[in-house]
Order: structure tokens, then C-alpha cells, then sequence
């Protein structure tokens, strides 16, 4: 394999509602400079943001691309695959994946009013 690409850490805890941060490190193993096309896919593509969505790696050259993971209060309590599909010319695409387990919680909303009082005086 010409390129490689795989998260730090592999496996995180998440809070809903709290941004989960995430390293992909991309390596270029070949002899030749490549680009590096990256992408969020599967179900939490949607709330991902990729600090870099083009890379041009020298020969040899590693580069760590932060990825940050919005989780949401509607994302149910449980394992989440996070990935990353990366695409190259010369090796076509593969996928870096990590898993968010998010921890359960409850939220509560309180509202808060006042009572409307009319007293009669006679």
C-alpha cells in the first residue's frame, strides 16, 4: 500500500452535545508525491469536520489532519463508527474508521413561569 490512513486514538467516550476530537494520520509509503482526497462518510458524516479535504503528501511524508465529531443531543447513547473515506489516484480508496461510544445521560429542560394571581377585593 502506497498510503495509508488511521485515527488517534482508535476509540473515544463522548458526552452528547460535546465535541468529540479526533487525529487522522495519512503516510505516504511510495516513492512518488501524492494527493490525498478525504471525505466523511456512514452515519456520522453528517456532523464531521475535516480541518483539510486535499493533502499533498512528499514521499515518505505523514500528515495529521484534525477531524472534530459534533455529537449532538439527538444521537442515541452507544458505539458510533466515525470514518473517513481516502481517496488517491494511483490506489483508488479506502476507508480509516474510529469508534465514538457515546455515554449515556440525562437531560432534563425546566421552564420556568409566573402564576398569574387576580385578587378580588371586596
Amino acid at each position: 500500500m502506497t498510503v495509508t490512513a488511521t485515527f488517534q486514538p482508535t476509540s473515544l467516550a463522548a458526552t452528547a452535545g460535546v465535541p468529540a476530537t479526533l487525529a487522522l494520520c495519512v503516510h505516504n509509503d511510495s516513492e512518488t508525491e501524492q494527493i490525498v482526497r478525504l471525505k466523511a462518510i456512514g452515519e456520522l458524516a453528517q456532523h464531521t469536520v475535516l480541518q483539510s479535504e486535499t493533502i499533498y503528501l512528499a514521499p515518505g511524508e505523514e500528515f495529521e489532519v484534525p477531524v472534530l465529531v459534533d455529537i449532538g443531543n439527538a444521537l442515541p447513547a452507544g458505539n458510533h463508527a466515525s470514518q473517513i473515506e481516502v481517496a488517491t489516484p494511483e490506489q483508488g480508496l479506502l476507508t480509516a474508521e474510529a469508534t465514538i461510544s457515546v455515554v449515556a445521560s440525562s437531560t432534563y429542560s425546566v421552564s420556568l413561569a409566573p402564576i398569574n394571581r387576580i385578587l378580588l377585593l371586596c
